[in-house]
């Protein structure tokens, strides 16, 4: 059985999900898995409900996330407090609105990178972007870049008013 077939069925891909290490703790009984209904759908998984470690597949019915959260009568994730882990062990904890970040929330990559602040449908828009080596800059982002006037922070202390554009450092100044 493999998550790349199209043809496989939600139960199925429940499976292949948590043979990959992603169980499901509980919705509102706190038993692990505790069977599917007779629509295939594990009933911790239901609409109307707070959810843990409930899949996320992409198009493809493939599964890259788990999201720990209230899912709303339409089926669609909508929580201040969700928490999303990605496959690739990236994490987003934050508002979460019509399946999306919005609103105020921290992600942070697997590579170091750490982005709290605001978000747009799914885009980070303002706050600042921690660096994996620990400076930062804080201001207004565009495609995950710094983008306008912005403030740059290292480790010694040091700050900057920086100018960006497209990500770009255009004007430069010590504070």
């Amino acid at each position: 059985m493999s998550a790349d077939n199209l043809n496989v069925s939600v139960s199925d891909r429940i499976k292949i999900f948590e043979n990959k290490g992603f169980k499901n703790n509980g919705g509102n009984n706190g038993e692990k898995n505790n069977g599917l209904n007779d629509n295939g759908i594990n009933d911790n998984f239901k609409k109307g409900n707070h959810v843990t470690n409930m899949p996320v597949f992409d198009n493809d019915h493939k599964p890259v996330a788990r999201y720990t959260g209230f899912v709303d009568d339409h089926g669609i994730f909508n929580d201040k407090k969700a928490k999303i882990e990605y496959s690739n062990g990236d994490i987003y904890l934050g508002n979460y609105f019509y399946g999306q970040r919005h609103g105020k929330g921290v992600y942070k990559t697997n590579n170091g990178f750490t982005f709290d602040g605001k978000w747009i449908c799914g885009i980070f828009i303002k706050g600042t972007k921690t660096f994996a080596a620990g400076y930062s800059v804080t201001g207004n982002f565009k495609n995950w870049g710094p983008s306008g006037k912005c403030i740059q922070e290292f480790n010694n202390g040091m700050k900057y008013k920086v100018i960006y554009k497209d990500n770009v450092i255009v004007n430069i100044k010590k504070i």
